[in-house]
């Protein structure tokens, strides 16, 4: 997928990035999903914000992997990526990845989620995203998402 050349970068982007903590942990040691749903959540939200212009709230998430444990220490940085945009929707692709300090020199994936945002204006109601958002791929968003977004 290409992007219209008037939706600037940081449009299509965003990053945010998490030291983990002892309190972040199970009972195992092992940093909870819990955590990394919540970034990924976050991420697409700060990237479905700057698209929609405005409010956007999650409507679903249509797949969460979780490809690696994540320890106590790791710095997670999760990334989101703009993939489609619809009359209100939009689909929105997050990776995160665990940086293991002075363990190893690159950071390693340990999680992907794919999830569609809705644009919604003051009454919590579906609204149309700007015109040069809507411009990129047309996703047909499945009936009720909007409605169930709405609700939320």
């Amino acid at each position: 997928m290409s992007l219209a050349s008037h939706v600037l970068l940081s449009d299509s982007r965003a990053s945010l990035s998490h030291v983990t903590t002892a309190r972040d942990a199970n009972i195992y040691g092992y940093v909870s999903g819990a955590l990394q749903l919540k970034m990924i959540d976050d991420a697409a939200l700060v990237l479905a914000v700057r698209v929609a212009q405005g409010p956007a709230v999650t409507a679903r998430v249509e797949r969460m992997d979780f490809l690696a444990p994540v320890r106590v220490g790791d710095v997670l940085h999760a990334h989101a990526d703009l993939m489609r945009t619809g009359r209100s929707s939009m689909q929105i692709r997050v990776e995160i990845y665990s940086e293991r300090m002075g363990l190893m020199d690159f950071p390693i994936l340990v999680g992907t989620a794919t999830l569609v945002f809705v644009a919604v204006d003051s009454e919590n109601k579906s609204r149309p995203l700007r015109s040069d958002a809507s411009s990129l791929d047309e996703f047909a968003a499945e009936p009720g998402i909007a409605a169930d977004a709405a609700r939320r």
